[in-house]
This record gives structure tokens, sequence and C-alpha cells, in this order.
């Protein structure tokens, strides 16, 4: 009996302690700052905590920007929108992580755009060649229906995306050298899996091998392949340098880092919080892909100094090969295509 009125008693206390828990809790919330009201209308006042995965490390340009939106987002929201990041593939890599928005075990996941082209061919934004330079890129995401299109085309396959970033044009580190198209014959290349990886070297003719990013130094120290190909501020911070001896400035790609949701998770949120979220991502977008733009030099240098040979190749020679590449592989992505090489920077 003694026993049970302890309980009863220690019961009573914890539902005590609970309540006023709460109550100092409710209290203690801040009202919206009026700024933050004023531009984005009410705001609900219940938390909601949004859970960020990347697969890159806490080193990568990726991870400063991530963690610049979460700064921003939980002031201008008043701290309402708390955001939770899992950096270095923490919650599974890239494409269990497109996975789980489906799943719900994370809310948003900054990763290439071209990860949604698991779900829909229309979102291939890592085509050959699609942009001149980087004023051309950022005119396309920002500045021309390009843009629209590329967001219409995830909404289509379920997803909401905002803020699109410069990562930089991918060029090959390799064992061996290639100044022009046709040296490229017969290399052993890494690449990310997907169809449009793999055809756009066998188009040149080498040998692709799709295989994970984390997998790829050692496939490189053990010959399984000869080369690999990445923007340099990626391959440089992955490693790279220290094992290939090449870096040959193929510039062949550059698809755009950016915040993918699901459709019906980025749904749930108030109209407020979702405007807040868009107006932060594409904030933080422009200023990396400024800063990963001026890098671009920087990290050339670095793997100068870590004695690898810059190659400058014979670009006409390899875009060449590439006339029809898209009317014969990819005829879906005709539109978006015209329109890319039609807009203006």
């Amino acid at each position: 009996m003694k026993k049970i009125a302890m309980l009863f008693t220690l019961g009573i206390v914890l539902i005590t302690v609970a309540c006023g828990n709460s109550n100092s809790t409710s209290s203690s919330s801040s009202e919206p700052k009026p700024d933050v009201v004023e531009e984005h209308g009410d705001i609900s006042k219940e938390p909601v905590t949004l859970i960020l995965g990347h697969t890159n490390s806490e080193t990568d340009s990726r991870h400063t920007m991530v963690m610049k939106f979460k700064n921003l987002v939980e002031e201008r929201s008043n701290g309402e929108v708390l955001i939770d990041i899992f950096a270095g593939g923490t919650l599974g890599n890239q494409t269990e992580e497109i996975e789980g928005l489906k799943m719900r075990t994370q809310d948003i996941l900054v990763e290439g755009y071209n990860i949604i082209s698991f779900y829909s061919e229309y979102c291939n934004d890592t085509l050959p060649y699609l942009y001149d330079n980087y004023e051309h890129f950022m005119a396309c995401w920002y500045d021309s229906e390009v843009g629209d299109m590329w967001k219409n085309y995830a909404s289509d396959a379920g997803f909401a995306v905002f803020g699109p970033a410069f990562r930089g044009f991918r060029v090959t580190t390799s064992m061996k050298p290639f100044t022009n198209a046709d040296e490229i014959a017969g290399l052993k290349i890494r690449v990310p899996g997907g169809d449009v990886w793999s055809k756009t070297w066998q188009q040149l003719g080498a040998q692709p091998t799709p295989m994970d990013l984390s997998e790829a130094i050692t496939g490189l120290q053990q010959g399984t392949v000869e080369a690999q190909e990445n923007p340099v501020l990626m391959s440089y911070n992955y490693g790279f340098a220290d094992v290939c001896d090449y870096l040959i400035l193929t510039n062949h790609v550059c698809g755009a880092d950016i915040f993918i949701m699901d459709s019906n998770r980025f749904s749930e949120l108030s109209e407020a919080h979702q405007k807040i979220l868009i107006e932060v991502a594409e904030e933080c977008a422009k200023e990396i892909s400024q800063e990963n733009y001026e890098d671009e030099s920087d990290y050339i240098q670095l793997f100068k100094d870590k004695g690898v040979t810059v190659i400058e190749p014979d670009l006409e020679s390899i875009r060449g090969r590439f006339t029809t590449f898209v009317k014969d592989n990819f005829p879906e992505n005709t539109e978006v295509v015209e329109a890319i090489h039609n807009t203006t920077y």
C-alpha cells in the first residue's frame, strides 16, 4: 500500500511539473517580428522542424550554403521554422535520401537537380554542353522560362524545388591524359548512376562505369577505373588531386544544386513558411553560386600545387560529338534544350 501511495504521489508531481513546463514554454514564445509578419503574413505559432540532409562533407560549399539557409530561415520565421541538418550522407546516399522525402524520414534534400530524373525523364539537366558559361547558367535558371520549365518538370514528378545553385562545370580527373575527342576512346571512367552519364561518355568512345562516389578513390587506386568527372571544387575536396595525375578541363556538364521537397510535404506548410523557404534558398544559392564560380580558378591552382598536370583540351572536337545527341537519345528534353540555347545573357 505504501508503494502504491508513493507511486500515486509521484505521478501527481510529474503531471504538475509537465503542465508547468508546458505553460512556461507557451508563455515564453515571443510574437513574430513585425517585419516578418508584414512581409510574409501571419505565421503559425506552432514550431515546424524540417530535417535537411545532403551527402557532402561539412567542409564542402554545399554545407556552407545549407548552414546559412538554416540560420536565415530560423531568424526570418522568428523561430517558427527550425532546420535540423544532417551532412555527409548520414541519412543515406543520394538515392536513399530522395526516397526519404517520399517516406517522410526527411523533409529537404539538397542535391543535384538530376537526382529527380529517377522519377521523371524530363528532369535531366546534366545533358552535355547545355550552358556556355556561368552567366548563361544563371540567366537560364533565374531570368528565363528555362527555370520555370525545370521547376514544372519537378512538380509533375511530385517534388517542389527552389534555390538553384551553380556547383561548377564538371571536369575530368584522370590517370591518363587526353587533349581531344579521339583520345578519349577506351577511357575507363567512373560515372554516377543514370542513363545520361553512361550515354554521354559512350558517345565519346569511353567505357563508363557507374559507381558510388565514395568508391571512386578505391576504384582509381585499384585500376577498376582510370578517371572520374565532377566539378573542380568537389573533385579536390574528395581527394582526387591525391590520386590522379591529370585535371582535364572538359567542362562538359553543369547541373544545378537545388533544394528539393516532396510536393505534398511542401504544401502542408503555410504559405508564409513556403515563401520564407523559397526566398532564403534563392538568396543563399545565389551567394554560394558566385563564390563557387570565383573559387574555381583557386581550386585549379590547388591541383597544380599538388603536382597535377592541368590540360585544356580541344573542346570543339568534344562538343562536336553531341550535335544530335539529345535528339537521338533524349528527345523528351528537346524543348528545354532549345529554350536554353535561345536564352541570352
